[in-house]
This record gives C-alpha cells, sequence and structure tokens, in this order.
C-alpha cells in the first residue's frame, strides 16, 4: 500500500504542469551552479590570479552597468505578457525583442565609450575589453529579458533548456579555446561567455516565434505599462542592488577576524533554500494574473520544502563543508544557520513577490526594495563592526524577515481590496 500510494503520488507530480516546470528550472538552477564552480576552477587554474582577476572586474563592472539599462522594460514586458491573450503576447514579444536590441545597444556603445577612460578612473585593466567587445554585451541584455519572455508566457521548461544550452555552450567554448587552440586568456573567456547569450537569447526568441507588426501600438502599450509599474520596480532595483553585497565589502573594510571567503561559502550554501520557491513562483507568474489570490497549496509547498532544505542544511552543513573543502573551512559552519533562517524568510514570499508583479504593484514592491536598500546599509554599517561577519549574518535574516512582513501586509492589503471591490 505505501508502494502505491508512493506511486501515486509521483504519477500526480509529474503529470501536474507547473510541478514539472518547476521541477525542471530547479534542476536547471543547481546544474547551472555546478558548471558554475567548474568554470571558476577552470578559470583559476589556466587564467592564474591577475587573469582571473581582470575577468571578474570586467563581469562586475559591465554587470552593474547592465541594471542602469533595463529601464523597467524587462518586468513591463514579462507583467504585460502574462496579461494578454496568446495573439496579442506574440505581438508584444515582438516588440520586446527590438527593445531589448534597443537597450543592448545603447548599453553596448556606453560601454565601448567607457572603455577609453575607465583604466584611469578606477585604476583597472579592463577598457581594452570593453572596447573591443561591446558589441557581445547586447547579448547580456538579450539573456536578462529571457526571464521576462519564459515567465510571461509560461514557457518555462523552454526557457531554461536555452539557459541550460547557454550554459553548456559556455563550457563548450571555453574547453576548446583552452585545449584545442591553447587560447588561455581573457578574450578567450569573455568570448565563450557572451558569444552563448547572443546564441540563447536570439535561438529562444524564434522559438517563441513572435510576431512583428504593430509596433508603434504594442510600444505604447509596454510604455504605459512601464510608466504605471515597469520604472517604480526599475527605481526600487537600483536602490537595491546598489547596496547589494555591502556585507562584503565591510566584512573587508573592518578587518574583521572572519574572513569573507567563510562568509561566502556560508552564503553560496544556503542559496538553494531559495531556489526552489523563485522557480516555483516563475512557473506560476502567468497562471497568477487569472487569479485574484494564491492558492494555499502553493504556501504549504514552499512551507514544506523551506523547512526540509533548511533541515538538510543544518544537519549536514559540518560533514559537507569538512568533505568538500578541509576542516578550515569550518568556520564557516555557524554562519550557515542564521544565513539559513534569511533563505527561510526570502523563500516564503517568493510566490507573494511573483503575484504582486504580476498584479502591477510597482509601488508595492520598490517599497520593499527602499526598505530592504536602507536596512542593510544601516545594519551592515553598525553591526558589522560590532560582530563580524555574524552581525552581517543577522542582519540579512532580520531584513529578510522584514520584508516577509511588508510582503504580507500588500498581499492581504491586495485580497481584501479585490473582495470589498471585485471590478478593481
Amino acid at each position: 500500500m505505501p508502494l502505491r500510494r508512493v506511486s501515486e503520488m509521483r504519477n500526480a507530480v509529474f503529470q501536474n504542469q507547473y510541478a514539472k516546470q518547476t521541477i525542471f528550472y530547479y534542476i536547471v538552477r543547481v546544474v547551472d551552479m555546478l558548471i558554475g564552480a567548474v568554470q571558476t576552477w577552470i578559470l583559476g587554474r589556466w587564467l592564474g590570479a591577475d587573469g582571473y582577476g581582470v575577468y571578474m572586474t570586467f563581469i562586475t563592472v559591465t554587470g552593474v552597468f547592465l541594471l542602469f539599462f533595463r529601464f523597467g522594460f524587462v518586468v513591463s514586458t514579462q507583467n504585460l505578457i502574462a496579461n494578454t491573450d496568446e495573439k496579442r503576447g506574440k505581438e508584444i514579444l515582438g516588440a520586446s525583442f527590438i527593445i531589448a536590441l534597443i537597450n543592448g545597444t545603447i548599453f553596448a556603445l556606453t560601454m565601448f565609450v567607457l572603455g577609453f577612460f575607465i583604466d584611469s578612473i578606477l585604476n583597472v585593466k579592463i577598457g581594452k575589453y570593453l572596447i573591443l567587445f561591446s558589441p557581445l554585451l547586447v547579448g547580456f541584455m538579450l539573456r536578462t529579458f529571457m526571464y521576462a519572455w519564459g515567465s510571461g508566457t509560461n514557457r518555462i521548461i523552454s526557457m531554461s533548456s536555452f539557459l541550460l544550452l547557454m550554459r553548456l555552450l559556455e563550457i563548450g567554448i571555453m574547453l576548446f579555446l583552452f585545449f584545442v587552440l591553447n587560447r588561455k586568456s581573457v578574450y578567450s573567456v569573455i568570448v565563450a561567455v557572451f558569444c552563448p547569450m547572443w546564441v540563447s537569447g536570439v535561438g529562444f526568441v524564434i522559438y517563441l516565434r513572435p510576431v512583428f507588426v504593430n509596433f508603434r501600438e504594442n510600444f505604447k502599450a509596454i510604455w504605459k505599462v512601464n510608466r504605471e509599474f515597469g520604472l517604480k520596480v526599475y527605481m526600487g532595483q537600483i536602490a537595491d542592488q546598489t547596496t547589494f553585497r555591502l556585507d562584503k565589502l565591510f566584512l573587508a573594510y573592518f578587518r574583521v577576524d572572519t574572513t569573507v571567503g567563510n562568509y561566502s561559502l556560508a552564503d553560496a550554501g544556503t542559496r538553494l533554500i531559495v531556489d526552489f520557491p523563485a522557480a516555483l513562483s516563475s512557473s506560476l507568474y502567468r497562471s497568477f494574473a487569472k487569479r485574484d489570490s494564491i492558492s494555499p497549496r502553493v504556501f504549504r509547498v514552499t512551507i514544506a520544502w523551506l523547512f526540509f532544505s533548511l533541515a538538510v542544511i543544518y544537519i549536514f552543513a559540518p560533514s559537507v563543508v569538512e568533505a568538500l573543502f578541509s576542516d578550515a573551512f569550518l568556520e564557516a559552519v555557524p554562519y550557515i544557520y542564521p544565513l539559513g533562517i534569511a533563505g527561510f524568510f526570502q523563500g516564503l514570499y517568493q510566490p507573494i513577490n511573483s503575484f504582486l508583479s504580476c498584479k502591477g504593484k510597482g509601488a508595492e514592491l520598490r517599497l520593499v526594495s527602499f526598505t530592504e536598500a536602507g536596512l542593510n546599509l544601516i545594519g551592515n554599517i553598525i553591526f558589522i563592526k560590532l560582530y563580524g561577519a555574524m552581525g552581517a549574518c543577522w542582519v540579512s535574516a532580520s531584513v529578510k524577515f522584514v520584508d516577509f512582513l511588508m510582503y504580507i501586509l500588500f498581499y492581504w492589503r491586495y485580497i481584501n481590496g479585490k473582495a470589498k471591490n471585485p471590478s478593481r
């Protein structure tokens, strides 16, 4: 009987569209993390400390600037596609692809110009790479839009497949350049990383079959949503991301007795807690457009996963850290516990974040981002100086708890307002 029950549950899971999408997307995220670890090992081994440092500086600078050139169109596109029919959605997709190319071109031209000055301004050595490879950076923008197109159209498995293809091409090209052509250089790495972004971005759009008609009308529709919703989220993201990872900067600045490496290891080890609720929320994004509330089942699944994953991490963290690294890294284990709590609360609000985004609640999402940015800044300044890395851990847990409370409040307001005024 128990075996039959397990078999029935397994069949029910794999016959459910959202379950299949969530599991597949989560597996891809785990594989992506593993490929990233292999990539880091390869780059560190063959580029050396200096070359790897130059490459990471290039990635950091372009990644930070990319955020400022999205202008809210990513979330606006996602919202509009999810809230329209399939035929109109293909037109919106076509218009948003043109917008992505325009945004990407502006971004690439800015990086090209910046390449002539950045070395002297920031005392780095990436100027020549920005000048030479600026056209490839358009692919960076396309990759960003892929998430909006995938969740907006509910093509999660297809999106995940193209993201996985991008990673596999990246590793394949890198290994070919390194070991076959013996081109072990930063130039080779940038080509290997950014060319697959172009391939996957364009390939995914072609797969979705966009329709390139009524561009002016569709652009006006996208701009209307962007003005009412996207720009608000964009401003919140700017505030949030400009304070992103201040914890590591302050740890280095105050020179506390714990290393940034141990803290980073603990942080990376708890990310998988959040990845499953994030994958589930992406899978459900389009369905939220037709619902006035989130199904209790979604919350039950999310909570069950969070308790399970938290228990696994708490029980096995010391053994895993020692087995994969060495006992020298056991100092990272105490940080896993508060960071696990942070991941728990962050996972709890993923469905609500996705729901409010689908409903166009830009002002609410912006307020959460502004609050998170302010609390992170103040908390890290005070508590890292006093308590070191453990202070940073508890700041993170506290901020995510506050975020969770704010999301609950905004969600409660929405469903109560909808109950009083169903036509709203």
